[in-house]
């Protein structure tokens, strides 16, 4: 049996493997592992709420650049902008 055999239908597994991929930064594959729990596992409430709070998050990110609007390529060279105070006491 092959590992994606196995994964289609371990709800728990595919979770761990969303919350590995959202603490790794990888969003989109978190997205994937924690929809592909649901349907191996609708009743698993954690894996409904940990999906609608990252699709929340991904949502508020792309309003807010939209609201921005464009940004200014960066120069060839130019010096990367300093990170605001908040961002890097993280």
């Amino acid at each position: 049996m092959r590992a994606n055999e196995v994964l289609r239908e371990d709800g728990e597994a595919l979770r761990a493997l969303g919350t590995i991929s959202l603490r790794a930064g990888r969003e989109a594959s978190a997205i994937s592992y924690f929809e592909r729990a649901l349907s191996a596992n609708a009743g698993d409430e954690t894996a409904a709420q940990a999906l609608a709070q990252l699709r929340d998050r991904v949502a508020s990110r792309f309003k807010a650049a939209a609201e921005a609007g464009p940004q200014p390529p960066a120069r060839a060279g130019a010096a990367p902008r300093p990170l605001p105070r908040a961002s890097r006491e993280r």
